[in-house]
């Protein structure tokens, strides 16, 4: 007969230790890195490997090597920090740190490193792209900063300020937000297990005493705040950016129009006077046609790339002038204002909508300020 649901025993899963609590735990069953002897025997040697094998991940057993090669050899330092290594001999790195922290080794270990260093050296250098390098530098940076503050919190530093440490180290303003976020869900776990509702975090948080528990809990509060204000001091800083006033050169580099018109015997005007003015006159000599562009109440006619801006379609004008362009052209060079705007009551043909681009058809007759 089966057994109903609710009768089935469910057998719950330990919650996994976080990483704060494992390098507790490996360090008060490992103890500190060991002293090391001037000449450790092989037995002594074994005991060594294996803390730091045990002790030490990857990226601690490069720290190891790279450390060792500071001291010893900075040009392979060099080469092999621009290699992008991951994962290295870490039983050669750790001979290395051996060796760092004076103990004196027989060829039988020296031999192996070198030999691992020198293939190391021989290995190209990878070529990467700069967009590449910027954006590993930045994850470093950040990735730096959270290490240093998990680093205070495992000591309990209490005399350590993350806001004094941000601003001692130009912390980029962008890097905040990755920090809150990252302490933020811890903040919340340890407020939960403060309250001791959830069984499966009191069960994790065990080998913590409750005053343990409780600076953790202060100390990550203080790293929040410190970021936030840090974050809003540093956009406070920041200085607002002044844009950049274009030259009438800048304006005028893409614009196009007829410089002469020996038919009519006429000579455009310095395109300049049209960033000054308030209305132009142009001869299209393709189409015959005169056009009067008038500016926007309170603005002055602009021009972007090759088309004329700032311009009221609704006031501005233009007709096909046919036979009577010189009559006309004449009346807009030496008329007044008010004969100008009269000019095209001397043609009969419908008015037209202006077109905003200037081009090498058009002749640049006067401008009214």
């Amino acid at each position: 007969m089966a057994k109903r649901p609710s009768l089935i025993s469910k057998n719950k899963k330990k919650p996994r230790a976080s990483k704060l609590q494992q390098n507790f735990l490996d360090k008060k069953c490992m103890g500190d890195e060991p002293v090391i002897s001037t000449s450790p025997t092989n037995l002594e040697m074994i005991k060594l490997l294996n803390w730091y094998n045990y002790m030490s991940g990857p990226k601690d057993s490069l720290e190891y090597l790279m450390d060792y090669l500071q001291e010893t050899n900075l040009d392979h330092f060099n080469h092999i920090s621009k290699l992008g290594i991951t994962h290295p001999k870490r039983t050669m790195c750790h001979i290395a740190r051996i060796i760092s922290n004076g103990g004196k080794l027989n060829t039988k270990y020296k031999k192996p490193l070198n030999a691992y260093i020198d293939s190391l050296v021989a290995i190209e250098i990878p070529k990467r792209e700069l967009v590449e390098k910027v954006v590993s530098v930045k994850e470093t940076k950040g990735d730096i900063t959270i290490s240093d503050f998990e680093e205070a919190l495992d000591n309990y530093e209490e005399e350590f300020s993350p806001y004094d440490y941000m601003v001692k180290n130009d912390v980029p303003r962008t890097f905040c937000e990755k920090i809150t976020t990252y302490y933020k869900p811890i903040l919340d776990e340890l407020k939960l297990v403060i309250l001791g509702k959830d069984k499966d975090l009191r069960e994790g948080y065990s080998v913590y005493t409750a005053k343990q528990i409780r600076s953790m809990k202060t100390f990550i509060e203080t790293i929040i705040e410190h970021v936030n204000r840090y974050k809003d001091n540093k956009s406070a800083q920041r200085k607002t950016r002044v844009k950049k006033t274009k030259t009438s050169s800048d304006i005028l580099k893409f614009f196009k129009y007829m410089e002469t018109f020996s038919d009519l015997q006429l000579q455009s005007i310095d395109p300049t006077k049209i960033l000054d003015s308030t209305e132009l006159y142009t001869y299209n000599t393709k189409y015959g046609t005169l056009t009067r562009y008038v500016a926007e109440e309170g603005k002055k006619l602009s021009v972007n790339r090759t088309a004329l801006t700032n311009f009221d379609m609704k006031l501005s004008e233009a007709k096909k002038v046919g036979r009577k362009a010189k009559e006309c052209i004449e009346a807009v060079l030496s008329g007044t204002k008010a004969k100008k705007k009269k000019v095209f009551d001397l043609v009969n043909t419908n008015f037209i909508e202006p077109s905003n681009r200037i081009n090498s058809n058009i002749v640049l007759l006067i401008t009214i300020k």
